[in-house]
Protein backbone atom coordinates (compact mmCIF):
# COMPACT_ATOMS: atom_id res chain seq x y z
CA UNK A 1 0.00 0.00 0.00
CA UNK A 2 2.82 2.43 0.84
CA UNK A 3 4.24 2.14 -2.69
CA UNK A 4 0.80 2.87 -4.10
CA UNK A 5 0.53 5.98 -1.96
CA UNK A 6 3.95 7.19 -3.03
CA UNK A 7 3.00 6.63 -6.66
CA UNK A 8 -0.21 8.60 -6.19
CA UNK A 9 1.66 11.41 -4.45
CA UNK A 10 -0.52 11.12 -1.37
CA UNK A 11 2.02 10.38 1.33
CA UNK A 12 2.43 13.17 3.80
CA UNK A 13 4.36 12.94 7.03
CA UNK A 14 2.55 16.01 8.32
CA UNK A 15 -0.07 16.18 11.00
CA UNK A 16 -3.42 17.66 10.11
CA UNK A 17 -3.78 21.23 11.40
CA UNK A 18 -6.11 21.46 14.40
CA UNK A 19 -9.26 23.52 14.09
CA UNK A 20 -12.44 24.56 15.82
CA UNK A 21 -15.33 25.43 13.50
CA UNK A 22 -19.06 25.85 13.98
CA UNK A 23 -21.68 23.65 12.36
CA UNK A 24 -24.95 24.82 10.80
CA UNK A 25 -26.50 25.16 14.27
CA UNK A 26 -23.51 27.29 15.36
CA UNK A 27 -22.17 24.57 17.68
CA UNK A 28 -18.34 24.47 17.73
CA UNK A 29 -16.54 21.25 16.83
CA UNK A 30 -12.86 20.31 16.78
CA UNK A 31 -10.84 17.97 14.60
CA UNK A 32 -9.73 16.13 17.75
CA UNK A 33 -13.37 15.44 18.64
CA UNK A 34 -13.87 13.63 15.33
CA UNK A 35 -10.50 11.81 15.44
CA UNK A 36 -11.51 10.16 18.73
CA UNK A 37 -14.06 8.22 16.66
CA UNK A 38 -11.50 7.01 14.07
CA UNK A 39 -10.29 8.22 10.67
CA UNK A 40 -11.73 11.46 9.30
CA UNK A 41 -12.51 12.16 5.66
CA UNK A 42 -12.34 15.95 5.50
CA UNK A 43 -13.77 17.64 2.41
CA UNK A 44 -13.49 21.34 1.57
CA UNK A 45 -16.33 22.51 -0.68
CA UNK A 46 -18.64 25.43 -1.51
CA UNK A 47 -22.14 25.85 -2.90
CA UNK A 48 -20.76 27.60 -5.98
CA UNK A 49 -18.29 24.77 -6.75
CA UNK A 50 -19.39 22.90 -9.88
CA UNK A 51 -18.26 19.41 -8.86
CA UNK A 52 -18.43 19.65 -5.07
CA UNK A 53 -22.03 18.51 -4.76
CA UNK A 54 -21.45 15.51 -7.03
CA UNK A 55 -18.45 14.47 -4.97
CA UNK A 56 -20.30 14.93 -1.67
CA UNK A 57 -23.23 12.88 -3.00
CA UNK A 58 -20.79 10.00 -3.66
CA UNK A 59 -19.19 10.41 -0.24
CA UNK A 60 -22.66 10.41 1.38
CA UNK A 61 -23.52 7.06 -0.24
CA UNK A 62 -20.25 5.49 0.90
CA UNK A 63 -20.52 6.99 4.39
CA UNK A 64 -24.10 5.72 4.85
CA UNK A 65 -22.78 2.16 4.67
CA UNK A 66 -19.51 2.72 6.57
CA UNK A 67 -20.22 5.53 9.08
CA UNK A 68 -19.06 3.33 11.95
CA UNK A 69 -15.59 3.05 10.36
CA UNK A 70 -14.82 6.73 9.69
CA UNK A 71 -16.28 10.21 10.02
CA UNK A 72 -17.11 12.31 6.99
CA UNK A 73 -16.86 16.06 7.66
CA UNK A 74 -17.55 18.68 5.00
CA UNK A 75 -16.12 22.15 5.51
CA UNK A 76 -17.94 24.85 3.57
CA UNK A 77 -15.83 27.62 2.11
CA UNK A 78 -18.84 29.79 1.41
CA UNK A 79 -18.44 33.45 2.25
CA UNK A 80 -20.97 35.30 4.41
CA UNK A 81 -22.71 36.33 1.15
CA UNK A 82 -23.40 32.71 0.10
CA UNK A 83 -23.50 31.04 3.52
CA UNK A 84 -27.30 30.95 3.57
CA UNK A 85 -27.24 28.47 0.66
CA UNK A 86 -25.28 25.83 2.59
CA UNK A 87 -28.19 24.58 4.72
CA UNK A 88 -30.65 24.45 1.80
CA UNK A 89 -28.14 22.65 -0.44
CA UNK A 90 -27.40 20.06 2.25
CA UNK A 91 -31.11 19.49 2.78
CA UNK A 92 -31.81 19.21 -0.97
CA UNK A 93 -29.05 16.61 -1.40
CA UNK A 94 -29.95 14.66 1.74
CA UNK A 95 -26.50 15.05 3.29
CA UNK A 96 -26.48 13.80 6.87
CA UNK A 97 -22.76 14.13 7.67
CA UNK A 98 -21.42 17.04 9.74
CA UNK A 99 -21.04 20.31 7.84
CA UNK A 100 -18.78 22.96 9.32
CA UNK A 101 -18.40 26.59 8.25
CA UNK A 102 -15.04 28.17 7.33
CA UNK A 103 -16.32 31.48 5.96
CA UNK A 104 -13.01 33.20 6.77
CA UNK A 105 -11.21 30.37 4.90
CA UNK A 106 -8.59 30.36 7.64
CA UNK A 107 -8.78 26.60 8.23
CA UNK A 108 -8.70 25.87 4.50
CA UNK A 109 -5.57 27.98 4.11
CA UNK A 110 -3.92 26.08 6.99
CA UNK A 111 -4.52 22.91 4.92
CA UNK A 112 -3.12 24.50 1.76
CA UNK A 113 -6.50 24.67 0.01
CA UNK A 114 -6.50 26.99 -2.97
CA UNK A 115 -9.24 25.49 -5.14
CA UNK A 116 -12.22 23.22 -4.59
CA UNK A 117 -13.04 20.47 -3.96
CA UNK A 118 -10.16 19.15 -1.85
CA UNK A 119 -10.40 16.07 0.35
CA UNK A 120 -8.05 14.81 3.07
CA UNK A 121 -8.06 11.46 4.83
CA UNK A 122 -6.73 11.84 8.35
CA UNK A 123 -5.71 8.83 10.45
CA UNK A 124 -6.81 8.65 14.11
CA UNK A 125 -3.32 9.78 15.18
CA UNK A 126 -3.83 13.02 13.23
CA UNK A 127 -1.50 12.21 10.34
CA UNK A 128 -2.62 13.03 6.81
CA UNK A 129 -2.64 9.79 4.83
CA UNK A 130 -4.31 11.02 1.64
CA UNK A 131 -5.16 14.15 -0.30
CA UNK A 132 -7.27 14.55 -3.42
CA UNK A 133 -7.43 17.81 -5.32
CA UNK A 134 -10.41 18.30 -7.59
CA UNK A 135 -13.18 15.88 -8.43
CA UNK A 136 -12.26 12.67 -10.23
CA UNK A 137 -14.40 9.55 -10.50
CA UNK A 138 -11.54 7.38 -9.19
CA UNK A 139 -11.17 9.37 -5.93
CA UNK A 140 -13.72 7.30 -4.05
CA UNK A 141 -12.04 4.03 -5.05
CA UNK A 142 -8.71 5.31 -3.68
CA UNK A 143 -10.39 6.60 -0.53
CA UNK A 144 -12.05 3.22 0.06
CA UNK A 145 -8.69 1.47 -0.21
CA UNK A 146 -7.12 3.83 2.32
CA UNK A 147 -10.04 3.64 4.75
CA UNK A 148 -9.86 -0.17 4.45
CA UNK A 149 -6.15 -0.05 5.29
CA UNK A 150 -6.90 1.99 8.42
CA UNK A 151 -10.06 0.15 9.53
CA UNK A 152 -10.86 -3.25 7.99
CA UNK A 153 -14.32 -3.75 6.51
CA UNK A 154 -16.64 -5.73 8.80
CA UNK A 155 -17.88 -8.88 7.03
CA UNK A 156 -21.57 -7.99 7.40
CA UNK A 157 -21.21 -4.70 5.45
CA UNK A 158 -19.37 -6.09 2.42
CA UNK A 159 -22.59 -7.25 0.78
CA UNK A 160 -24.22 -3.85 1.34
CA UNK A 161 -21.37 -1.87 -0.25
CA UNK A 162 -22.51 0.92 -2.55
CA UNK A 163 -20.50 1.19 -5.76
CA UNK A 164 -20.87 4.23 -8.00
Amino acid sequence: MHALLLFMGLVSASKAPSFTLKDLQRTPHTLQEYLKQGPVLLNFWATWCTFCDRELDEYQQYWEVHKTRFTLVAISWDTPRTLSRVRSMARAHGWTFPILLDDSRKVGRSYGVFGLPVTYLIAPDGSIVGRWIGYHEHNLKEIRALVDSLVPVPRDTVSREVHP
